[in-house]
């Protein structure tokens, strides 16, 4: 099922203003060593997770592709560009979402405050129309879509121990015949 069209990494890690487009249903990223790949997956997982990897917070010190002056903004902003199917499954509060077309962007952005806290804002843009309400609307669309950032090296059995019980609701809710199963 094609979900992200796009992705814009925009100063974040090894990526000062990077666009991946082509996406597919399956996309493989493919490189050298050192070239970025892990932080692609650390970024999507900073998307929708809220953090770079699981278990450790962004920190400007080390997620900041670039040290700029005291004068400018420290921000990192993440942009997917979503084509919801026609057979996604949005529930009822979100049903307003078909009627601005299928292809929405959505940008999570991460700007250091006057306390030297992080704060993140959602952007939410359409062809088709106007949003209101984007920082709700991002949170509800993101809160239908599970995704899991593995690190490099990580140790199968400790995979499967963690996501055995997500496996076992998905294969119990096909069995019972939930149409909307697959989206687990």
């Amino acid at each position: 099922m094609l979900l992200i069209r796009k992705i814009r990494l925009q100063g974040f890690r090894s990526f000062h203003d990077q666009c991946i487009s082509g996406m597919g249903d399956l996309t493989a990223i493919v490189g050298k060593n050192s070239v970025g790949k892990s932080n692609i997956l650390r970024a999507l997982n900073l998307f929708f997770n809220g953090e770079p990897q699981p278990g450790i917070p962004l920190s400007f010190q080390r997620d900041l592709h670039e040290r700029p002056s005291r004068r400018q903004k420290k921000k990192i902003v993440i942009s997917i560009e979503f084509e919801l199917p026609s057979y996604f499954y949005l529930r009822k509060e979100l049903a307003a979402l078909r009627a601005v077309g299928p292809t929405l962007e959505v940008s999570r952005r991460w700007e250091l405050g006057p306390q030297r806290n992080i704060m993140s804002t959602f952007e939410v843009a359409s062809s088709s129309g106007r949003i209101d309400y984007p920082d709700e609307v991002a949170r509800q669309l993101l809160s239908l879509i599970s995704f899991r950032y593995i690190p490099n090296r990580s140790i199968p059995a400790e995979i499967l121990r963690g996501e055995s019980q997500a496996l076992a609701d998905a294969i119990f809710m096909r069995m019972k015949g939930d149409k909307h199963a697959a989206a687990v």
